[in-house]
């Protein structure tokens, strides 16, 4: 039998497109409380932890995100929009975010399902509320999309949920005025506080890991380092 060209291209490119998949998460937005440096507050948190899920997928992969409002705290905003921060949305900015701009903000007791092709993008991304200063009250957290054919695959042994390390600060007051809070209140950690463990990732002599860093502070900056190193 002879194949035609079209027909010969078609054929080797079903191999490749066999890697891409449907990866579905779903967010139950709520006003949960949460203490990440032991004082307990009231914030917008993704399913009940901060930072929220942990977003992993491939590559090739179409995500499939759903978001459901049960906001209810009158002291933050109510309504949300979420960020992909830098991800490219090629032919989808209407699931980028920013609100008034790309998307209305999903309101109380409704919801929203993102769609998100990646198109091959690889890396370490993040996600947030992009609804004025609503992320720093907790809708924040990792997106990570690995490459199977990564060109520095043979430079590591471990690059897993383990290995990501989230940097954010976190505040004691809604963050509705926030600027006005610096000037009158301290929003930050107060002295003679209480003790919560420091994060650790337990590491093996000999193995070589990966670690993605993330910077997903408001107005925070970091110095970030590791002993010995």
């Amino acid at each position: 039998m002879v194949l035609s060209a079209s027909y010969l291209l078609l054929a080797l490119a079903l191999p490749a497109l066999s890697f891409a998949a449907d990866v579905n998460f779903e967010f139950n937005i709520e006003n949960s409380v949460v203490s990440p440096d032991g004082f307990e507050r009231v914030g917008v948190i993704v399913n009940g932890i901060v930072p929220g899920t942990l977003i992993q997928a491939s590559k090739n992969d179409v995500l499939h995100i759903k978001t459901n409002n049960n906001l209810t705290d009158p002291t933050m905003r109510r309504s949300y929009s979420i960020h992909w921060h830098g991800l490219f949305q090629m032919k989808t900015n209407s699931e980028d975010g920013p609100s008034f701009v790309n998307q209305c903000p999903v309101s109380p007791q409704h919801s929203y399902t993102y769609d998100i092709p990646l198109n091959g993008q690889a890396g370490t991304f993040w996600y947030h509320s992009h609804l004025s200063s609503q992320y720093a009250d907790g809708l924040r957290g990792p997106l990570v999309i690995y490459d199977p054919e990564d060109p520095h695959l043979s430079l590591y042994d471990v690059d897993d949920a383990n290995t990501i390390i989230s940097l954010a600060e976190w505040y004691h007051l809604p963050t509705i005025g926030i600027e006005d809070k610096f000037l009158n209140e301290s929003p930050f950690h107060e002295p003679g506080g209480p003790e919560v463990p420091w994060a650790r990732i337990d590491v093996e002599a000999g193995k070589r890991y990966r670690f993605r860093v993330i910077n997903m502070a408001a107005y925070a900056a970091f110095t970030f380092s590791i002993d010995q190193h």
